[in-house]
């Protein structure tokens, strides 16, 4: 009998933790951290290098908001989420637009915040969503990046998400 109690209060507590999000987040706020971010431990971006659809460089860049928050999830692994904004001066900007809408698929359907062009270059692969929100009339580029994340741990301004955002969870 005590044997039952005890196996049914084990499974008990591996229910309940698992009900809830358990990392060690790790935050990285300054524009001198972004070459670093992308070679952190576990962060399955899926190049060798840099995401090509962000910048190469911030240098020059008026950058409005910047962040990377590195969750080392216990025990399930690595979740990252990559916010960069950057307000583009009337010379940058159509280079930049030019840029992104050559290497990413335009997304009308799962991008529906007016205002904003949508452009995809991963949408769930892996868990990895990678994208860019193009605000042409203020010359804004918001750049995002989402890896194996539960939604409800998602940072970014929710109408900043895609529609199609599924996590582990769901």
């Amino acid at each position: 009998m005590r044997k039952n109690i005890a196996a049914i209060a084990i499974l008990l507590i591996f229910c309940l933790a698992g009900c809830s999000y358990s990392a060690e987040k790790t935050y990285y706020k300054d524009t001198a951290d972004y070459d670093k971010i992308w070679s952190l431990t576990g962060f399955n971006h899926g190049y060798e290098d840099k995401s090509p659809l962000f910048p190469d460089t911030l240098t020059g860049y008026n950058v409005e908001d910047f962040y990377c928050r590195y969750d080392e999830q216990l025990p399930l692994g690595e979740g990252v989420q990559i916010f960069l904004e950057i307000r583009y001066d009337e010379n940058d900007f159509p280079a930049q637009q030019e840029r992104i809408s050559k290497m990413a698929t335009e997304d009308a359907e799962n991008f529906t915040e007016s205002g904003f062009s949508a452009y995809v270059l991963q949408s769930g692969d892996n868990g990895r969503y990678e994208y860019a929100l193009i605000d042409d009339g203020e010359k804004t580029v918001y750049y995002i990046f989402l890896y194996n994340l539960p939604k409800k741990e998602i940072e970014i301004t929710k109408n900043l998400l895609p529609k199609n955002y599924t996590d582990y969870t769901e």
